[in-house]
């Protein structure tokens, strides 16, 4: 594992806590996302201990195609450089009355991808 983020809480979750009483309150989900050297992304549901979804080739593993002068990369970032994941975000938005999951990570490559995490509920949400 090179990087992890967590998802952070829904701010409707942060005000439930304050005016809902334990047993009323829907348990919130608790998820994070690990990435690898090899440039793969593993979303985690750190409540069950499993790895929901993986995307391998998110980023490159190795990134030599685009190195012209490879002693700066050596100096910038050691002997080794395994590339991959090297940044990850993740985050909620607001969008109307849906609440969506994301995640933003970068690699050696350059550039960021934003990734939109669709659960089992959102699924369900959409066929009514």
């Amino acid at each position: 594992v090179r990087r992890i983020a967590m998802l952070p809480p829904s701010s409707s979750h942060q005000e439930d806590e304050k005016e809902e009483s334990k047993d009323k309150k829907e348990e919130e989900e608790v998820m994070a996302v690990c990435g690898g050297s090899r440039g793969g992304l593993y979303l985690l549901d750190l409540k069950n201990g499993k790895v929901e979804d993986e995307v391998k080739d998110a980023h490159n593993a190795q990134d030599t195609y685009s190195r012209k002068d490879t002693n700066i990369w050596k100096a910038m970032y050691g002997s080794f450089d395994g590339g991959g994941v090297v940044s990850l975000a993740m985050g909620r938005i607001r969008n109307k009355n849906e609440e969506e999951k994301w995640v933003a990570s970068s690699g050696r490559e350059g550039g960021a991808s934003v990734w939109r995490i669709i659960t089992n509920d959102d699924d369900d949400d959409d066929d009514s």
